[in-house]
């Protein structure tokens, strides 16, 4: 198996498996290029900081409420905003034959979500 990942939002870009007769073939719906991506919002991507939708883009966190800065999904709040962890670029830490590490740290107030 080899699998391929983008630092752009975390997003896998090409899984290829052995099929029943060892030849290797991609399981995965992708690009060949990254631009294409910028343009095709959450293909492949890690989706954060919230998969789905948040009611009116406000939730109560520890008895307060948070107002988030956008309504990007018919009032409500979708995956995380219009600039979702779906559009960052993400660091590798640590990358093996058999794993890779990422991370995004997410600033106070992105999206008006808190953060760090």
């Amino acid at each position: 198996m080899k699998v391929l990942v983008s630092t752009f939002g975390a997003t896998v870009t090409s899984i290829t498996v052995p099929d029943c007769f060892g030849q290797a073939r991609e399981t995965v719906l992708g690009f060949d290029d990254h631009e294409p991506y910028e343009n095709c919002p959450y293909f492949g991507c890690t989706v954060g900081r919230y998969c789905n939708r948040i009611a009116k883009g406000a939730f109560t966190l520890d008895g307060q409420t948070v107002t988030l800065t956008s309504t990007n999904d018919r009032g409500n709040h979708l995956h995380g905003g219009k600039v979702g962890w779906d559009r960052k670029i993400w660091a590798v830490h640590e990358h093996t034959s058999t794993s890779c590490t990422l991370s995004h740290t997410s600033p106070d107030g992105d999206e008006g979500y808190p953060g760090e």
